[in-house]
């Protein structure tokens, strides 16, 4: 879905443009660093803050965060970073 995302941006086209809703995007993260609710919670209100982001789960268990919306995977990295946690894009 990345990959669909990334052309239809490069393009300057909205998703919806070309047939896709917004909430079909997902962007999947691996987070590290978060040891308890509060960075759990402030982790979430980072994503969350991205322009593009419609929803944000983040899961303190499994170390993981899924992101609905469109929005650029180096700026939802970029905001967890800033709050002090780790984070990629999952493969």
């Amino acid at each position: 879905m990345r990959e669909i995302s990334y052309l239809i941006n490069s393009h300057g086209l909205t998703p919806t443009q070309v047939g896709y809703s917004i909430l079909d995007m997902k962007t999947e993260l691996n987070i590290s660093g978060m040891t308890c609710g509060h960075c759990q919670t402030a982790v979430s209100k980072a994503l969350k803050s991205v322009p593009g982001v419609q929803d944000a789960q983040v899961d303190l268990t499994s170390g993981k965060a899924t992101v609905d919306g469109q929005a650029d995977v180096q700026a939802l990295i970029a905001a967890v970073v800033e709050e002090g946690y780790g984070a990629q894009a999952q493969q």
